[in-house]
């Protein structure tokens, strides 16, 4: 028996984090529009040559800004924080923070929050070594939902 889990868990693919959902939009997920931006499933995905931060929202935010952050107050790490002005994160899923430390790329991990001062979601991204310049990330739709995506490359 021992032997058939461990040739199981051998021969399994490895982990490749969170994928947008697909085919299918989960039913507990608030539907798309709405004058109210909330984002509803973040997730981390390592590909063949690259890794994919993404965030599904419910509608458009009203703006969207990076922030490199050099003097961090906050966990004591400088960080690049993503600002989505007039969004927040839905209360069912959206505020676990991403640990993706273990994957081959520079990203460590992505906090959630939110800045009440300026009514912005905001995205922390922690970084193993240095701060990249980040570009705003890209915008698609998925099944009317917006879907916005940064990609970074995979290290070895």
């Amino acid at each position: 028996m021992l032997s058939f889990l461990l040739t199981l868990i051998l021969m399994s693919p490895p982990y490749q984090g969170v994928t947008p959902p697909n085919p299918r939009i989960p039913e507990e997920l608030p539907p798309p529009g709405g004058s109210q931006c909330t984002m509803v499933w973040p997730g981390f995905q390592m590909l063949k040559t690259k890794a994919r931060l993404f965030f599904l929202f419910t509608s458009d935010p009203a703006a969207v800004r990076v922030v490199s952050v050099t003097k961090a107050a906050r966990n004591g790490r400088p960080h690049v924080e993503l600002r989505f002005r007039g969004c927040k994160a839905w209360d069912q899923n959206a505020w676990r923070p991403l640990i993706t430390h273990y994957f081959p790329t520079n990203l460590d991990s992505v906090v959630f929050g939110d800045d009440p001062k300026t009514g912005e979601l905001v995205i922390e991204l922690y970084f193993k070594n240095g701060l990249p310049k980040i570009a705003p990330p890209a915008r698609k739709t998925l099944k009317r939902y917006p879907l916005y995506e940064l990609f970074f490359n995979k290290i070895k």
